[in-house]
């Protein structure tokens, strides 16, 4: 699906909206597959991958083409990271999506955030979840869930990009 947004993007504005791979992340990639146990070092993997395929290629570059600096920075001067720049954008450009695609992007984000590391924390998972603390996460559902959810929003993306696509014929 990255691949036909890519696509739309470069007829469109003449740029990818994700940037391609590295040859590294290409493998992992193509290695890419939702978990088949409930191991939480199986799960931290899959949302590792998952960022590194989705949000982590977002072309930030693209992006401060098409959006002034200011309007990409917060109340600090800080500029915002990559999944919020993206949302300007697609906001700006009128797509509905864009709201949709940030919440399954920033709970891809926040999930691994919150598994990783020394400091991995199923009550701070079970939050980005909007679960109660204690909840038993089921790993294999929620990898599941998380990958209709961005099926779900990149296809409306799709869909959006088209219309205004077909629009302009």
């Amino acid at each position: 699906m990255i691949d036909e947004i890519n696509e739309l993007f470069t007829k469109k504005y003449s740029e990818k909206l994700f940037i391609d791979l590295s040859e590294g992340d290409s493998q992992l990639e193509s290695a890419f597959i939702i978990p088949t146990n409930n191991s939480t070092t199986v799960y931290q993997n899959f949302l590792m991958q998952l960022c590194k395929i989705t949000i982590e290629r977002i072309n930030t570059k693209l992006i401060s083409k098409k959006i002034p600096d200011k309007e990409l920075k917060d109340e600090q001067g800080k500029t915002y990271g990559s999944r919020i720049q993206l949302k300007i954008l697609l906001t700006k450009l009128g797509f509905i999506a864009a709201d949709k695609l940030d919440e399954i992007l920033k709970k891809i984000y926040n999930s691994r955030n919150k598994l990783a590391g020394h400091k991995a924390s199923l009550q701070e998972y079970n939050k980005v979840w909007a679960r109660d603390k204690d909840f038993k996460a089921d790993f294999i559902s929620d990898s599941k869930s998380l990958i209709n959810d961005l099926v779900n929003s990149l296809g409306e993306l799709i869909e959006e990009v088209k219309q205004i696509d077909d629009c302009n014929k």
